[in-house]
């Protein structure tokens, strides 16, 4: 491949062609000290410190979950109004990132990881100590605008550590856990809030931010490459300054210039359209059927979960490496053959997270439609998540190969819709399958889905004409 980000020894990232001097890029490429180079088990450690904060997003959405009941006695509001508790916490998850993303691009991620983490602790056990619901839903909201850096400045970290290759694989660590998060705060939740009380759910909360914070003071050096900062491993766990980024009320709107672009766009929809329905859309469905259908307890429900944890695996995985293989095979002959590269070939890894996420939902609907052996539904509910996590590797890694240099910005955009789908989600999916059943109801969802899959098709097709004639203006 003739990008040099295409080796996984490149000397330096692509942009410094475009965004440095020859001196600059001449010391670049010498200094052994550029995130791309950095020793495998430091870049891994970042990773892997990354997956954990993204898992964290999910999980202190749905961990309150189960103890709705709870809470809603002791402050005397309804449980519908106690589980606005989660739905306003995913919206926020959504627009934070328009706070942190401007901020990140001139002090640095470092620095924006420790302070996200240091609200989220203080919101957390602000949180554990309300008098009153409205104190709560304040907490949950300050708690939510912090620990919201991490659902999306993984992927920006992720594109300067790792180079295009091996970008998929690496996203996939961190996107399995944004995925798998919700799931695991809802197991947890269940047998924590019933022998501790609700209020452990938010100490739990602040005690892994705490564990975080320390692990990014100590452990997490600043990855990115600011050409007029101080180089070197020492010189990256100080806080460095992007002098050429000026902080305007203008730049907290840049992901909104990506709206510019059919091609993001369409994948905008595609994604979160595909993460409202399976992810979330299913998941609220679960306290109001398998209790009735199948006499399930809090407990058992939150087991449910454990399928949703499993598919998300599995299609992280295999989503991962199938566009990772595609990507080199397709790079080696466009090299061989002297052919042009066109980042759309990666998207034909995301037809099998299609065709597992539609048979996923069908069946999820007519096995609990039928009122199938309880192993139904949830084996479904699996197959449908294994798809999801498929598709959303793959157009998050689409995306970012699209437009590297705003790898935080077009993720933050891609994150916006995801955000708000997930929290309309728990207003309409319910009464649609109560109004018209099970096998109807989750069929339209089906259908919803698979008319932007192939919608999106034309992108596979003319993407990179499509981006080339409307391209995105206005971006710093």
């Amino acid at each position: 491949m003739a990008d040099i980000d295409s080796m996984e020894k490149a000397p330096y990232d692509e942009r410094l062609r475009h965004d440095t001097d020859d001196r600059t890029q001449e010391r670049a490429e010498l200094h052994p000290n550029h995130p791309m180079l950095w020793p495998s088990w430091l870049r891994h450690a970042c990773l892997l410190q990354l997956a954990f904060n993204a898992m964290m997003n999910g999980f202190t959405s749905s961990i309150l979950i189960p103890g709705f009941p709870i809470i809603a006695e002791k402050f005397g509001v309804s449980e519908a109004a106690a589980s606005y508790l989660t739905s306003v916490h995913v919206l926020f998850l959504g627009l934070g990132p328009l706070i942190w993303a401007p901020i990140c691009d001139k002090y640095g991620r470092r620095l924006c990881l420790i302070l996200a983490m240091l609200l989220s602790f203080a919101a957390n056990i602000g949180g554990a100590y309300a008098r009153s619901y409205g104190t709560l839903m304040a907490a949950r909201i300050f708690q939510s605008i912090g620990i919201s850096f991490g659902n999306v400045c993984g992927a920006a970290i992720v594109v300067e550590l790792f180079s295009a290759e091996h970008r998929a694989a690496k996203l996939n660590v961190w996107s399995v856990m944004v995925t798998a998060g919700p799931a695991i705060g809802g197991l947890v939740g269940g047998f924590l809030i019933a022998a501790l009380g609700w209020q452990w759910a938010l100490y739990l909360n602040a005690i892994c931010n705490a564990a975080e914070m320390l692990a990014y003071i100590f452990c997490f050096p600043e990855t990115q490459w600011v050409p007029s900062n101080p180089i070197g491993l020492k010189a990256r766990m100080r806080f460095p300054v992007n002098h050429s980024r000026r902080l305007r009320p203008s730049t907290f709107l840049q992901p909104l210039l990506f709206f510019q672009s059919p091609v993001l766009v369409i994948m905008l929809f595609v994604f979160g359209v595909s993460f409202g329905i399976i992810s979330v859309g299913l998941s609220v469905t679960l306290p109001a059927v398998f209790p009735v259908l199948y006499g399930f307890s809090p407990q058992a429900d939150g087991l449910v979960f454990v399928a949703y944890v499993v598919g998300a695996l599995v299609g992280g995985q295999l989503g991962g490496w199938l566009s990772d293989v595609i990507v080199r095979r397709y790079a080696a002959k466009c090299e061989r053959e002297g052919r042009h590269y066109r980042h759309e070939y990666r998207l034909f890894a995301v037809i099998p997270g299609y065709f597992l996420a539609v048979i996923g939902l069908i069946l999820y609907g007519v096995t609990l439609q039928e009122a199938t052996h309880w192993s139904g539904p949830v084996i479904a509910f699996g197959i449908a998540e294994c798809g999801l996590q498929i598709i959303i590797n793959v157009i998050n890694t689409y995306c970012v190969d699209c437009y590297r240099t705003h790898s935080l910005t077009v993720t933050v955009f891609l994150n916006i819709l995801r955000q708000v789908v997930g929290f309309t989600a728990g207003f309409w999916i319910p009464p649609l399958i109560a109004a018209t059943g099970y096998g109807l109801g989750v069929g339209i969802l089906a259908i919803m889905c698979f008319c932007f899959y192939v919608l999106s098709t034309v992108v596979f097709v003319r993407g990179e004409e499509l981006r080339q004639r409307f391209p995105v203006r206005g971006l710093s």
